[in-house]
């Protein structure tokens, strides 16, 4: 076994960064042509500034359910997660092998907004429109399923419950955007981890802390 080049371990640290957050096209097959199970699922175009770091991604949605595909390069990978049964899986589609880690694990330089365990106190301060979409404006104490808090400003879709529209920390340091929006019908398999995928054999690669 060959070791791990520098590259694909910037790559995975990237993809933790993100998931919501915390690199083009992804080379994995888009399960479009397969909806024997179909499901309406929120898409959305994710952009994060953090401090002098940007990046972006593709997210889809559904209850407890998450799928990034991080944009950066020619290459991309992809972040599944499943926050109700406590996994977090990195897939490499160039490799074929995949990393799982418990969400906990993940970064927290801001909240998991698709986490049900996360808590939101809010106060309300009035409707906006963010990026053509009617928002609901809240001054946030949120908590993480590890006790951390997160204070904020942070916009709620009024099309999609709890659908976040956009998130600024409240020292500004962390800006997080969601665009594009749009309902789409996938298959169940869009959130599975694919059949032929092997894990990856290191010990080294470690989410971001």
């Amino acid at each position: 076994m060959q070791p791990e080049s520098p590259s694909m371990r910037t790559t995975l640290q990237i993809s933790f960064f993100l998931l919501l957050f915390l690199t083009v096209a992804c080379t994995a097959p888009h399960p479009k042509n397969k909806i024997a199970q179909p499901l309406d699922v929120h898409y959305a175009f994710m952009n994060i500034e953090w401090d002098s770091y940007s990046s972006a991604a593709k997210i889809w949605q559904q209850e407890h359910k998450l799928r990034m595909e991080v944009l950066g390069g020619r290459k991309s990978n992809i972040m599944l997660v499943d926050y109700q049964n406590d996994k977090a899986l990195v897939l490499i589609p160039s490799q074929g092998k995949y990393q799982r880690f418990p969400v906990e694990r993940l970064n927290q330089s801001l909240p998991h907004f698709f986490d049900p365990q996360v808590m939101l106190e809010k106060k309300d301060l009035g409707d906006e429109t963010i990026s053509g979409h009617p928002a609901t404006k809240y001054r946030v104490l949120a908590t993480g399923r590890n006790g951390k808090k997160y204070r904020g400003t942070l916009w709620l879709s009024q099309e999609w419950e709890n659908f976040p529209l956009k998130w600024i920390s409240a020292d500004k340091k962390v800006i997080v955007s969601w665009s594009d929006l749009e309902l789409q019908s996938l298959s169940t398999d869009w959130f599975n981890l694919p059949t032929h995928y092997q894990p990856l054999n290191t010990a080294i690669i470690q989410p971001p802390q």
